[in-house]
């Protein structure tokens, strides 16, 4: 029997078979690694890695920061630490958190885990930005009671990044839990460069902070 395929009839097939995405790479990042004994807190210096990404920070010059006190975690016997597993902060107002992919590869950010790291009296509002490969932004916000416990974001639309990140402000917050997952894109190289992304975020943080 001869079994005739037609051009038209391959290059369907072939584009059925590339166009298929493979399945995407989810993690959980959760600084689980930072935990430890005692009443202080564990101090990571201005850059933190898990699972192929990193977050780094940069000072309210939109620098990398040299402060090996940038990041921080309350041990397991502190009293800020009331949740009952390890979260990140950051010690500085006016400064920036920027997390990419350590391959470079385009990110997706589906939630944040967001909470006080102190009592104080009053509300607070976090707002967290994605920069996409064409520099576009996208922002989302969430407003927090002040009262002692994590409260989930999630997040719309906040995909195929090139970065994501934050900028801390008094009253400070911590955070835990990113989810955040990588498929079938190709790497691409991160728009001019950590620094000005860092100054992005930094600039679009403080305008979010002013409008509410």
């Amino acid at each position: 029997m001869e079994i005739k395929i037609s051009a038209q009839s391959l290059a369907v097939a072939l584009f059925a078979t590339t166009a298929l995405p493979s399945a995407a790479l989810a993690t959980t990042i959760g600084f689980d690694a930072l935990g430890s004994s005692g009443t202080g807190f564990n101090m990571t210096g201005p850059t933190f890695s898990e699972s192929g990404y990193t977050l780094t920070g940069y000072d309210a010059g939109s620098n990398l920061s040299t402060d090996p006190g940038f990041f921080y975690t309350p041990q397991n016997d502190n009293i800020y630490r009331p949740y009952g597993q390890a979260t990140l902060g950051v010690n500085y107002s006016g400064t920036t958190v920027v997390l990419t992919n350590d391959a470079s590869s385009l990110f997706s950010i589906s939630s944040i885990d967001v909470g006080e790291n102190t009592s104080f009296s009053g509300s607070l509002t976090a707002t967290f930005i994605g920069v996409f490969a064409d520099t576009s932004t996208i922002s989302q916000s969430i407003d927090l009671d002040g009262v002692f416990g994590l409260e989930t974001l999630s997040f719309a639309g906040f995909d195929d990044l090139t970065g994501f990140g934050w900028t801390m402000a008094s009253p400070y917050f911590m955070v835990d839990n990113l989810e955040v997952s990588t498929g079938s894109i190709p790497a691409v190289p991160l728009p001019a460069g950590l620094p000005l992304l860092a100054g992005a975020l930094c600039l679009l943080g403080l305008r979010a902070r002013r409008k509410a």
